[in-house]
């Protein structure tokens, strides 16, 4: 091993994919695409344990990230209503993605939608209610 001086820090990829809760080929493949450096000896892959921390730690913040639909129902709130075709371009996404955002929200009681395509925050418009 010519990138670390600790063999004791070395992982194969079946003990990186235990120690982080993933499959070997999880890791084999991230160290196939270069997203963290490894080495090969006798057809084995050998991995720095830091490496595979780190790699995984970044992994998992980026599937943190914000749900599409959240956006929209931010959207929603802040105008008031919105078609689909004014969300697509609030949002820089395709039409049938913001039908699709906007159906999502509907579902959770989030968002509602006239009978002119106008799609609404919550369940009901008190206008609604009162006829």
């Amino acid at each position: 091993m010519s990138f670390t001086a600790d063999p004791a820090e070395l992982l194969t990829t079946r003990q990186a994919a235990e120690l982080i809760g993933r499959s070997p080929s999880a890791v084999k493949q991230v160290l196939n695409n270069r997203r963290i450096h490894g080495e090969r000896v006798d057809g084995f892959w050998y991995v720095r344990r830091e490496d595979v921390l780190a790699w995984d730690a970044r992994a998992r913040r980026q599937r943190v990230k914000k749900k599409a639909y959240e956006r929209s129902a931010e959207l929603l709130t802040e105008h008031g209503s919105l078609t689909a075709d004014e969300l697509s371009k609030f949002q820089g996404v395709h039409v049938g993605n913001a039908r699709k955002y906007l159906c999502l929200l509907a579902v959770e009681g989030r968002a509602h939608r006239h009978g002119d395509g106008e799609w609404f925050p919550g369940l009901s418009c008190p206008k609604e209610a009162a006829n």
